[in-house]
């Protein structure tokens, strides 16, 4: 926890100093430490917030690039009863939260119903090595060409045109390999950042989600997770974003 309540202030931790949580208002303590980031715990054990997970300089990090004033949020339901702490929320009213550590699909639900406008940021360190980015494919903001349908492959995207094989189901519909022999889609890419992608033990709770997801592969790099809705099944792809671009867009 970065903030508590000291004189009925929010206040940093600072070594020596006490406070009460701003979620159940027992009694913390600063912990000061060099192993990890600063921050405030509680005297006795008490699991006030259970969406709550430890913060790491990766939170921190990310928090830092925001206002004091947006950090740690108390969000109060008066039908249910329930607390619980943002990460960041915005004054255009969207929460950010950082993750870190797996979710169970319930609390994926519960916490996206419970903030409503929200977007996730995933720490995909660990992960990374495991998405494999494909081919380039088209900005699907712009392309609403319903007569083509994409699929991923292992190594490329693969595509098929309704008009020149009507019937989705048959045996026999042809999936071209490559998507340079269609023009119509070639002449939406040149300024596309968006590709098709492969991703071994991938981490299918982020498939689910039902708000923006981004995965932070550092290097400045967010791995936007999207879904292009087609006739058949849905295609999956990733659009690049800078992190830097992330930060100013919710800052404003």
């Amino acid at each position: 926890m970065e903030f508590a309540l000291v004189n009925d202030l929010r206040t940093k931790p600072i070594k020596g100093l006490k406070g009460f949580c701003p979620i159940c208002g027992n009694p913390v303590i600063a912990k000061c430490g060099n192993r990890k980031v600063h921050h405030w715990a509680h005297v006795h054990e008490f699991n006030c917030d259970p969406w709550w997970e430890n913060e790491t300089p990766w939170h921190r990090e990310w928090k830092s690039h925001f206002p004091d004033a947006w950090h740690e949020n108390v969000f109060f339901d008066q039908t249910t009863g329930e607390k619980h702490i943002a990460d960041i929320f915005t004054p255009n009213g969207i929460t950010l939260e950082f993750q870190n550590s797996p979710m169970s699909y319930t609390e994926l639900g519960l916490r996206e119903a419970f903030y409503k406008k929200m977007i996730w940021v995933v720490n995909g360190h660990g992960f990374v090595n495991n998405i494999k980015l494909v081919e380039l494919v088209p900005n699907f903001i712009k392309f609403k060409n319903d007569d083509f349908v994409f699929r991923q492959g292992e190594v490329s995207v693969a595509v098929w045109r309704k008009s020149d094989n009507p019937d989705y189901l048959t045996r026999n519909m042809v999936w071209i390999r490559s998507l340079d022999e269609f023009p119509e889609i070639q002449m939406h890419t040149d300024n596309s950042k968006s590709y098709g992608f492969t991703w071994k033990n991938k981490r299918e709770i982020w498939y689910s989600s039902n708000v923006p997801v981004f995965i932070d592969v550092g290097n400045n790099i967010l791995y936007w997770i999207r879904k292009r809705q087609q006739f058949g099944q849905p295609f999956d792809y990733i659009t690049l974003v800078s992190k830097s671009h992330f930060i100013s867009k919710y800052l404003k």
